[in-house]
């Protein structure tokens, strides 16, 4: 116990120091240039062209005044890849980035001292539209400020010639009366009449021109950055129908594969049922011709009749399996749900059962408690459930061995197994079932047919009662197919939409 408790406190410390030296470092940036031009990556959004260059300038902080030897992490991310190196410089550029969304993220880490500071993200757009419209815009900038300052200027020099026209002192008025007629020859002689007005009237017509100027650039400014805005949205819009465009692409495309798949199981699927149908069929072509072309007794003649008759059956029963297999496969199942006693589809199939399963000396077992409640259900559908359960036990099980039918009630439900002794199934058997068209490695003991289609129609009949179907089985132990009905049926419409 004390070695256990010195080795926790050891820990504990030891997180508590890495801890400390963690928060001793971080890391900083301190420029993130453009073409070699400084931009506000905090508080605007850094747009460039795939043409130019973006740079990183970073530090780590040391808040302990140690010097210790580090890496910083860099690591470039996109939405299709992801580059991460590690070095010692302080800064990184990249040049020549494809268009899209980018992650700049950076950090720094001590291998001997094991500390690893927080990362720092910065997001970039490469965008050559974008890039240009704001380039655009910075020039526009500049003119319109070069283009006030100039307005500024005027309004200014304007100022200062009215207050010099205005602002005259007493002295100037008292050298101006001694020289008035000395000032009114010099103006007279060198000056002409009207260019004082001619100059005030080209000095409006200028400053006009200007102000009229910079209201046209503004106008434009904002044009252009209303344009921009809306080339925004529009390009955000189209990248989100692109998205979803994608997504039913791929859902299309799944689809297509799924239909083909299923196709393609339907067109083997009844390449064999013609087989196995033809093959019975031919069996009884050449009995009913050996009847009419022989002079039988009595003896051979029954025996032909019974085997014509067992034949006979197959087809029977493989033409109601296709009948079965469009049906479910039209997505539609015809039900009549009523009032019905478990119990009594279980005696009927158990009676139904028992001479094939004296044939093959299979001990076909009956457990089922009269005491079951009704439920509503199909019972034609059940009915078919159940036989085709048993008569794969009794078809997979080898002679001597037994068969159990069992029913009982479990909390809201009626639960139904089928169980036997005889072959079981392996692992890829148990995961394929309940398949279409599935054949098992079990084969029948007797060599009877199988289609594969018994288990996947019971597993849609189930359904369509609200129900479910499992099987539990070990190689060489048997199997127990079973499947469990509500004793509440929520839904139980004339017609059953099946998945």
């Amino acid at each position: 116990m004390k070695i256990t408790f010195y080795i926790l406190l050891f820990l504990l410390s030891m997180t508590s120091i890495l801890k400390g030296q963690n928060d001793l470092y971080s890391v900083n940036i301190d420029k993130v240039l453009v073409n070699d031009n400084m931009v506000d990556y905090k508080d605007k959004k850094v747009v460039l062209s795939d043409k130019d260059s973006i740079t990183f300038i970073y530090y780590c902080k040391n808040n302990s005044g140690e010097e210790t030897p580090f890496l910083f992490r860099i690591e470039l991310n996109n939405s299709e890849q992801s580059a991460v190196k590690s070095w010692n410089e302080p800064i990184i550029q990249y040049a020549n980035l494809p268009e899209g969304q980018y992650s700049f993220l950076v950090s720094a880490f001590d291998l001997k001292k094991n500390w690893t500071t927080k990362q720092i993200k910065i997001d970039f757009v490469v965008n050559n539209f974008e890039a240009r419209l704001l380039k655009d815009l910075s020039n526009l900038n500049v003119i319109i400020e070069q283009q006030n300052k100039e307005l500024e200027d005027l309004k200014n020099k304007k100022e200062e010639t009215s207050d010099e026209a205005v602002g005259i002192n007493w002295l100037s008025i008292v050298a101006g009366f001694l020289a008035a007629s000395l000032i009114f020859a010099i103006l007279f002689i060198f000056v002409k009449p009207g260019s004082k007005g001619e100059g005030s009237e080209e000095f409006k017509r200028r400053f006009h021109r200007m102000e009229l100027e910079n209201n046209n650039l503004k106008a434009e400014l904002s044009a252009l950055r209303s344009q921009l805005e809306g080339l925004q949205r529009r390009t955000e819009d189209m990248r989100n129908r692109n998205h979803e465009l994608e997504e039913s692409i791929n859902k299309l495309m799944a689809s297509k594969n799924e239909l083909e798949n299923l196709q393609a199981q339907k067109d083997e699927l009844f390449a064999m049922l013609i087989h196995d149908i033809k093959n019975p069929a031919g069996i009884n072509k050449s009995l009913v011709e050996l009847l009419r072309s022989y002079d039988l007794s009595a003896t051979d003649q029954q025996s032909i009749i019974d085997d014509i008759l067992n034949t006979t059956k197959v087809i029977v029963q493989l033409s109601q399996e296709v009948s079965r297999v469009l049906a479910l496969e039209g997505g539609k199942l015809n039900m009549d749900f009523k009032k019905s006693n478990i119990n009594l589809i279980c005696k009927n199939v158990h009676n139904r059962f028992k001479i094939k399963a004296n044939e093959k000396s299979i001990a076909l077992l009956y457990d089922v408690p009269d005491s079951l409640p009704d439920i509503k259900l199909d019972d034609g559908k059940i009915d078919e459930v159940l036989s085709n359960l048993v008569s794969n036990a009794i078809k997979f099980t080898q002679k001597g061995r037994s068969v159990r039918l069992k029913a009982q009630q479990i909390d809201e439900t009626i639960v139904v197994e089928v169980s036997d002794n005889g072959l079981g199934l392996s692992e890829e058997d148990l995961n394929n079932a309940f398949k279409r068209g599935a054949q098992l490695s079990a084969k029948p003991t007797a060599g009877e047919s199988s289609t594969g289609l018994g288990l996947w129609i019971v597993k849609k009949l189930v359904e369509a009662h609200n129900g479910r179907v499992w099987v539990r089985s070990s190689q060489g132990k048997g199997s127990t197919f079973a499947f469990s009905l509500p004793l509440v049926q929520e839904k139980s419409s004339k017609v059953v939409h099946l998945d």
